[in-house]
């Protein structure tokens, strides 16, 4: 439970840290969002790596998605249960169901698995519109940043036009 406590901590923390964008201080060099950890934040549920770009708009609606999912998920099986069910026997076999019900699953089971991968994949693409905005906003300004990574050194540099 204590490890539990400190993984929620530490999302917290890396979901609410930096600004979205360059401030009037000159000094001020904001932070880019990685495409990786916005998806890997939509792997643990759909729409913390839209909040982690600072898109909420799109992050609300994967967060409403992903509740609408699960009571349907609750409906669907509370359903089956019911219906395919009896005193005698507590569990629903595939081959017990009909053509409708089967393609109710499988229908459920596509839309799930996909608004999930499109999810995350959104969110990756998603960071990416953040450092394109980021990037634009910076060149307004006059600010240029470079960088470059090798595998024996990392360099970064800031340049300002006068």
């Amino acid at each position: 439970m204590l490890k539990f406590k400190k993984i929620i901590i530490i999302i917290f923390i890396i979901l609410f840290s930096g600004s979205p964008y360059p401030e009037t201080n000159e000094n001020f060099c904001p932070q880019k969002k990685d495409p990786f950890i916005a998806g890997l934040l939509s792997v643990t549920m759909m729409g913390l790596g839209h909040f982690y770009t600072k898109d909420y708009l799109m992050g609300s609606m994967f967060v409403l998605t992903d509740f609408v999912q699960k009571g349907l998920l609750i409906f669907l099986v509370m359903n089956l249960n019911d219906k395919y069910t009896d005193e005698n026997d507590d569990v629903v076999r595939w081959t017990e169901l009909t053509d409708g019900d089967k393609g109710v699953v499988v229908g459920f089971i596509a839309f799930y698995f996909g608004s999930r991968i499109y999810c995350i994949v959104d969110a990756m693409n998603s960071a990416k519109r953040y450092n394109k905005r980021l990037d634009e906003e910076f060149a307004k300004k006059g600010f240029r940043l470079n960088y470059s990574i090798t595998s024996q050194s990392v360099g970064v540099g800031l340049r300002r036009r006068f």
